[in-house]
């Protein structure tokens, strides 16, 4: 069973996108570059007006997908491809296909396997012509395999083909095709598109992205872990209306969790929160006010409790570091801070009294010489309509929610755009229980 692992998108784009917001410039999702021969300039409905795709318009109507040995992305909707580069969040041109694919995915060197009805068509792309067909009986895939919804070549491991709630995986090893398996077997139903997979691609380190309406599925099946990514109005509306008191007045402290939840604090107490459904665990005590927490790694939250941050190991349910906030590189005067979050892996956002700056933090599967703060900033640059802010954390999209008393706002950094939600409207005494969490004491 794949565990699930829930991270902000990482990159260069986050980097550029949150480091921009900071030195409040408008963030650049473009990218100049000449598109290869048979591409066209990139159409109205796949783009932003600055160049950025337009997801929601795109997933609508996408059905297939493929990796150029570049690492761009030819995303495929109806007959007609759109060049993606991952790394900029930009189409780079667009190109007519010899025909309209159900699936696709790398093949041999530049070509691309179309999945079209029952069998597969060998396109070379660089002239985009095909060459020839390969049957299903070839690809050895199960009875009553008779189409294909999504494919993704797993660089030189072999296949992942997708068809309804099941997938047949080929390994390059062995030579075998294995399967088929539901798709609840690398992750939980709720983690899965919700209309059904409509692309998937592989990453030449192995991975798989699996597309729908709804939701971005990022698979490691040697790692057997999964990343859930919501988008669209899924991915911006998390739902605190059932948080029960002394939460539904506000919080002082927010982080996300490996387990798919929420760490939130309110004085001496800690919820454990599901952003999947309004429901979470009985409050715990924590044993210390915070002012600020952090994902630190998957194992680990960085807590905030004056001039102190605390490592707590989720597993263990204790501290198990302790640093003086000065040791953080944030400046001399911040000897506390009101709010943290994850803008990219070790990139924070940290806020105290009216100002907020960009944190560069020692990465700790990849340790830095040091770290590094930009800033201080004036919130008010942001639009922020609060004297400052309460709690903050990243959502499951990469978003970043902005909490002051009974309600947030979202910060989306590659937009530059703040969003005001609605209150939490929780109400009402805690749950009754005991202390049923892994971070209880």
């Amino acid at each position: 069973m794949m565990t699930r692992s829930i991270r902000t998108r990482a990159g260069a784009a986050w980097l550029l996108a949150a480091l921009a917001l900071a030195l409040g410039g408008a963030p650049g999702c473009g990218k100049s570059e000449e598109p290869t021969p048979g591409e066209t300039p990139p159409t109205p409905v796949a783009t932003g007006d600055d160049g950025a795709l337009a997801f929601e318009t795109l997933l609508e109507s996408l059905t297939a997908a493929v990796t150029f040995a570049d690492g761009t992305v030819l995303l495929i909707a109806g007959d007609q491809g759109y060049r993606y580069d991952l790394e900029a969040n930009a189409i780079l041109g667009s190109v007519k296909l010899p025909v309209a694919p159900d699936a696709a995915m790398r093949w041999d060197g530049d070509h691309a396997l179309l999945f079209v009805g029952d069998s597969g068509q060998n396109l070379d792309m660089n002239t985009m012509e095909i060459v020839d067909t390969v049957s299903f009986d070839d690809l050895d895939l199960p009875p009553g395999w008779d189409f294909v919804d999504a494919a993704a070549a797993r660089d030189a491991d072999g296949w992942f083909l997708i068809r309804g709630d099941e997938a047949v995986v080929y390994d390059e090893d062995s030579g075998l095709v294995s399967g088929p398996y539901p798709l609840t077997e690398f992750g939980p139903r709720e983690a899965w598109p919700a209309a059904g997979v409509t692309a998937a691609f592989g990453t030449f380190d192995g991975r798989i992205t699996v597309l729908g309406v709804d939701m971005i599925v990022e698979l490691d099946l040697d790692a057997e872990t999964y990343v859930a990514s919501p988008v669209g109005t899924k991915a911006l509306m998390p739902d605190f209306s059932g948080l029960p008191a002394p939460f539904s007045s506000g919080v002082d402290a927010a982080a996300s969790l490996p387990e798919g939840r929420f760490l939130l604090a309110r004085g001496t107490q800690a919820l454990l929160y599901s952003p999947w459904a309004a429901e979470g665990l009985a409050p715990f005590e924590l044993g210390v006010a915070l002012d600020a927490a952090v994902r630190w790694s998957d194992d680990a939250v960085m807590l905030f409790a004056g001039d102190q941050a605390l490592l707590w190991d989720v597993a263990a349910g204790e501290v198990v570091g302790t640093t003086p906030l000065s040791g953080l590189g944030l400046p001399e005067a911040w000897t506390s801070v009101d709010a943290v979050a994850l803008a990219a892996p070790g990139l924070w956002l940290v806020f105290r009294g009216a100002e907020y700056g960009v944190l560069t933090v020692l990465d700790p599967e990849a340790p830095a010489a040091a770290p590094s703060f930009s800033g201080p900033f004036a919130l008010a640059s942001l639009g922020w309509p609060h004297p400052r802010v309460d709690a903050a954390m990243a959502l499951l999209d990469g978003g970043i929610a902005l909490f002051s008393g009974d309600g947030y706002h979202l910060a989306d950094l590659q937009a530059g755009t703040l969003t005001a939600r609605a209150p939490f409207k929780g109400a009402g005494a805690a749950p009754a229980g005991g202390t049923d969490s892994p971070l209880a004491p």
